[in-house]
Formats: structure tokens, C-alpha cells, sequence
């Protein structure tokens, strides 16, 4: 028994061992299984960071391309858009040329039958005859002398009142080359009235000529204007220069017009006026775009009218440059109704500038002069003589470019010209420009007073915003005073934006102001005394109930007063505060200035807490806090 159980031991033990040998195989392999799938588990957590990163990559280029092809996209629609639109204009423009044209052709020739003078046959015998030769006895000597001495007088008039002319408004005139030929020999003649004597003008000089190819531009280091060709032989101020007047009293605008000779009839030269023996035409210089021997083709009218399109949205300085391109660009930039806005500012400039430019700016409707300074002081000349001298040296020019515009000026606006430009120049715009809408005038040297605005309300009773403050510092701080917001008041009782500031300024004149002007939509009071409570109440019980804007500069105000504004403003929808510490205290750099004016600030802006005080209060803080 026990050999057969110890055999059964060994044999169980030899299987025991087997099976562990078997375990501890599998056991190896799930390691090397396991180990295997970590490193295939990294490697591909590998591949797919870094194909993730790619892909990121690859989408994010995308994405920039896809937002670059919407960009050239919409660029390419806008210029798609744009070219059409400026292709419309210029087709439309054409067609007024065209029409105008047309139309042109049908009045000059109405003018020309009309303008046909009825003989009386003492005058028709005379001109058969021709002055100083008695009627020969013969019907046949002299009547076929005279035939033949009025033969090309007649041949000309019969082939200028046949050829079509180009629409006056544009400058040009055709001329027939027998009409030139006529006025090199001087033969020919034509019936009395139907005549006119040409005074030529003198030719420039060499000089003048050189310099006529500018633009006429101003700059900040010349008191002069460059001279143009259109002032190479006078001022614009000139006999020469001045056009018919109109109804009105001021002169119309300057028209081209082809000089004539002496067998030259109306019909020829459509914008030609005579106005008898002595009167001078205006002299167009050989080359120009509007010369009368020059034939115009639809494809130079074309690209005009394009041009015209594109000048109309240039500033004055760009507009004076583009002057010196070509000739064509020239007729264009010079034409007035490209000069329907005018905006000159920090630019040293002249008077005669000034009235070069009136030439040209007879339908203006906006007029801007800021920051004008004049001619440079001299090496020898005292303070005192150089202000005297440069006192209003600008105004004759001003006064002609008003006179030029006339009733077209809307909106003037004069700002920051000390000493060039004084408060004459409102009186000069209530003479010439009576349908005035906007006027600006500040100045520190010469601030408004009651007599201009009396005469400026008398002569541009339009007016509906009105910015008259003073500059500070002021040298006559009180010139401005209550008396003249009194004044304004009884003038424009339908303004609707004002500007108004000063030491003068009080509660009754503000008062006096609010009950006159009850349309008032816009208020700014510039450095004027503090506004409490009291004043505030004193001004909305004679009106404001329609303000909207409220504008508060360098004006200490309390909040009490803002309170009042606003609780009986009801349309109020902005209130602007801008003040500094100099505003409240004589003495800014004081300890005690500081924290007063601190403790006011955080007051005022406390009151952006309120209800209805967030959106509408702006509060500007100059220095000191």
C-alpha cells in the first residue's frame, strides 16, 4: 500500500509542477500580451495626437481660406457695384450732355432769328453801298462792287449760324476755319447791330506763363497765391473777371466765351454778351480746354463726366492739385460745380487767394475758414505794426467769395482766424448770403456783440443753428453779454441748435433766450458762469421743455442743477459735462483746490447711479483729479 501511494504523491506532485509551469507561461505571455498592447495603445495615441494636431492645422487654413475667398469675395461685388453705379452716372451724363446739347443748338438758333435786325432801307443801302462811297448811277457798277465786298461777310454769317455748338455750360465753341481766316485778314462785313468790337487782352508774360501751370494752391509758408492761368492778366476782382449781374445785385458766374472778331455774330458765339464798344470779353488761353478752335469728341466728354463724378467727393487742397494733371482734369477741377464745398484750415493764405478762388465757387453751399493764419512777420517790423497790419487782411477776399456764391452758401463756418478774420465778416455774410442755414463764428480777438448779430439777424433770417461762443482766453471777455443773447432770441425764434459763452453771460440773458427760442433742440454754454439749482430753474421756467442735448463746457455746474435739467427736460437724451479744475478755483494747484474739486467730481458722478442717468450723463474731467 504504501509504494502504490507514495507513486500516486510523485505523480501528483509532477502534475502539480506541470500546471504551474503552465500558469506561469500563460502568465508570461498576458504580460508580454499586455506590455504589447501598451505600446501599440502609445503608438497609435501617438499617431492620432499628431494627426489631430494636423488636422487642426489643415481646418484652421481652411477656415482662413474660406474667410479670405468671402473678403475677395465681397470686395469683388462692392467694385462690381461701384463700377456699375459710376458707369450709370456716366451714362446719365452723357445723355444730359446730350440733351443739353440739343436743346443749346434750338435756342441759339431761336437767338440767332430773333437777334436779326430790321433794316431800314437807308441802312440797307448803306451797307449795299459800304461806308463813304455814294450809289453808283449805274445799276450795275456799283451794286456789284458792293456784292462783292459783302460777299464773304455774308458766306461767314450764313456758316457760323449753321454749325452746331458744343453746350456753353462746359466752355467749348466750335469755330469754322473761314470764321478764323476772316479774323486774320479783317474782310467781310455784316449788319451793325449784329456786330461786336473784341478788345483783346494783353498777352502775359513769359513769367506769368511759367508760373500759370499751377494749381493755385495755398500753403502754410506763402502769403501769396500762386497765380493760375485764369488770373495771369488781372484779379478776379477785375473788370475783367466780373460776369453779368443778375436780379439780385451780385454777378452771375463767369461763362467762356470765344473772342470775335469783327464780322463775328452772336450766333457764332452763343456765350458771348456784348455790352457796346467798350466792353472786354473773357480771355481763354490758347490750348485750354474750352479754346474755341477746338472740336470736343464724345469719348473726351465721356471721361469729363466720369471725372466731374469723382471731384465732387475731393477735398480743396486735392482739388487744386489735380488742377496741374492735364488740361482736361483742369476744365473739371475748375468747373463750379465741383466747388460746392470749400474747407480751408491751418494754411498760411492771402486775400487775394481768397478771391482767386470766387472765380470758381459761385454755387458753394458750404464755406469752412479755421485756423487761417497770414503773412509772416517781418525781420524788422514791430508787434504792433505787423497786428495792425494783418488786421482783417483776409475779408476782402471773404467778401468775394461771398459775393460769389451769393444766396447758393448755406453753412459758414469761422473758427481760430485771430486778428485776419474779425466780426465783420458776419456782417459781409448777412449782405451777400441771405438763405444762411448754419453759422459758426468763434474768435478770441473778436468775439460777436449785439450790433453784428442785429445786422446778421436782419439780413439771414433762416438760420437755425447758430455757434457764436467766444474762444478762451478772450480779450474781451464781456463783448459777448446778455444783450446779445436777448438779441438772438428776437431774431431766429426757431433755432434749434445754439452755442453761445462768456463772462457776459447771465440768468437773465439765458432766461430772456429759453422763452424766445422755444424750438431749441441743442444748448452748449461755453465758460459761463456756474449753473446752480436756482439759475437752472430760473431758465426751464421760460422754456427749453423741447431740449435735447445739453452741453456743459468749462461751466461749473452743481448737481442739483443737472437734477433740475433733467427732471424737466423730458426729451433730454445727452448731457455733457467737460470742466476742470481751473473751472472751479482761481487757484488749481492748491491742496485744498484739489480735494474740493475731487469731492465735486465724485458728486457728479454719482449721479450716473440714478435712474435715468447713465445713459444720458457724460462727465469729461480735465487735469486736477
Amino acid at each position: 500500500a504504501p509504494g502504490p501511494a507514495a507513486a500516486a504523491d510523485a505523480a501528483y506532485e509532477e502534475g502539480l509542477a506541470r500546471l504551474k509551469i503552465r500558469a506561469f507561461e500563460k502568465l508570461e505571455v498576458d504580460k508580454r500580451l499586455e506590455k504589447l498592447t501598451e505600446e501599440v495603445e502609445q503608438k497609435i495615441a501617438s499617431q492620432v495626437g499628431r494627426l489631430q494636431v494636423e488636422l487642426d492645422r489643415k481646418s484652421s487654413e481652411l477656415e482662413k481660406a474660406k474667410q479670405e475667398s468671402l473678403r475677395l469675395s465681397r470686395e469683388k461685388q462692392e467694385l462690381e457695384d461701384r463700377a456699375s453705379e459710376l458707369s450709370r452716372q456716366v451714362d446719365v451724363s452723357v445723355e444730359m450732355l446730350a440733351s443739353l446739347k440739343q436743346d443749346l443748338v434750338q435756342k441759339e438758333q431761336e437767338l440767332t432769328r430773333k437777334q436779326q435786325p430790321d433794316l431800314t432801307p437807308q441802312e440797307f443801302g448803306q451797307i449795299w453801298r459800304g461806308p463813304g462811297e455814294r450809289a453808283a448811277p449805274g445799276p450795275g457798277g456799283g451794286r456789284a462792287r458792293s456784292l462783292r465786298r459783302l460777299q464773304p461777310a455774308l458766306l461767314l454769317q450764313h456758316r457760323v449760324s449753321e454749325c452746331p455748338s458744343v453746350p456753353a455750360a462746359l466752355g467749348f465753341h466750335r469755330e469754322n476755319p473761314r470764321e478764323r481766316k476772316s479774323q486774320r485778314t479783317g474782310k467781310g462785313r455784316a449788319p451793325r447791330r449784329a456786330l461786336s468790337s473784341a478788345i483783346p487782352a494783353p498777352r502775359a508774360s513769359s513769367r506769368a506763363k511759367a508760373v500759370s501751370q499751377s494749381s493755385g494752391c495755398y500753403d502754410s509758408d506763402s502769403a501769396e497765391p500762386c497765380p493760375t492761368d485764369d488770373t495771369a492778366e488781372g484779379a478776379p476782382e477785375g473788370k475783367e473777371g466780373r460776369g453779368p449781374r443778375r436780379r439780385d445785385g451780385h454777378r452771375a458766374p463767369l461763362t467762356r466765351s470765344c473772342p470775335r472778331s469783327p464780322v463775328a455774330t452772336d450766333a457764332g458765339c452763343p456765350t458771348a454778351r456784348p455790352e457796346g464798344a467798350g466792353a472786354k470779353v473773357c480771355r481763354l488761353e490758347r490750348g485750354s480746354p474750352g479754346h474755341c478752335g477746338e472740336v470736343i469728341s464724345p469719348e473726351i466728354l465721356k471721361m469729363r463726366a466720369a471725372l466731374f463724378c469723382i471731384f465732387t467727393y475731393l477735398d480743396t487742397k486735392t482739388l487744386l492739385r489735380a488742377a496741374e494733371v492735364c488740361k482736361d482734369w483742369k476744365f473739371v477741377a475748375r468747373h463750379p460745380a465741383v466747388w460746392t464745398r470749400v474747407l480751408l484750415e491751418n494754411a498760411r493764405v492771402s486775400s487775394k487767394f481768397l478771391a482767386m478762388l470766387s472765380q470758381w465757387c459761385t454755387q458753394m453751399h458750404s464755406l469752412t475758414l479755421q485756423n487761417l493764419k497770414p503773412r509772416q512777420r517781418g525781420k524788422k517790423e514791430s508787434k504792433e505794426d505787423y497786428m495792425k497790419s494783418t488786421r482783417g487782411c483776409l475779408e476782402a477776399g471773404l467778401e468775394a467769395l461771398l459775393k460769389a456764391t451769393g444766396s447758393n452758401l448755406l453753412i459758414l463756418r469761422i473758427s481760430h482766424c485771430p486778428n485776419v478774420l474779425t466780426d465783420r465778416s458776419l456782417w459781409l455774410a448777412s449782405c451777400y448770403c441771405r438763405a444762411l442755414q448754419a453759422v459758426t463764428y468763434r474768435s478770441s480777438t473778436d468775439p460777436v456783440g449785439h450790433e453784428v448779430i442785429w445786422a446778421l439777424g436782419a439780413g439771414c433770417r433762416d438760420i437755425i443753428s447758430l455757434q457764436v461762443a467766444p474762444l478762451h482766453p478772450c480779450q474781451q471777455p464781456t463783448r459777448f453779454s446778455n444783450r446779445c443773447l436777448q438779441m438772438i432770441g428776437r431774431c431766429w425764434p426757431h433755432l434749434r441748435a445754439l452755442g453761445v459763452g462768456g463772462a457776459g453771460c447771465g440768468v437773465q440773458g439765458l432766461a430772456s433766450l429759453a422763452r424766445n427760442c422755444m424750438r431749441l433742440q441743442v444748448l452748449e454754454l461755453d465758460h459761463v458762469a456756474e449753473i446752480n439749482q436756482e439759475v437752472a430753474a430760473e431758465v426751464c421756467r421760460e422754456g427749453l421743455k423741447g431740449l435735447e442735448m445739453l452741453v456743459l463746457t468749462s461751466t461749473p455746474v452743481t448737481p442739483k442743477a443737472l437734477l433740475h435739467f433733467n427732471s424737466v427736460c423730458r426729451n433730454l437724451k445727452s448731457i455733457v459735462v467737460q470742466v476742470g479744475i481751473v473751472d472751479y478755483f482761481k487757484e488749481p494747484h492748491s491742496p485744498e483746490a484739489r480735494k474740493m474739486f475731487e469731492e465735486m467730481v465724485n458728486k457728479l458722478q454719482a449721479l450716473r447711479k440714478r435712474p435715468g442717468f447713465s445713459k444720458i450723463l457724460h462727465i469729461k474731467v480735465e487735469g486736477g483729479c
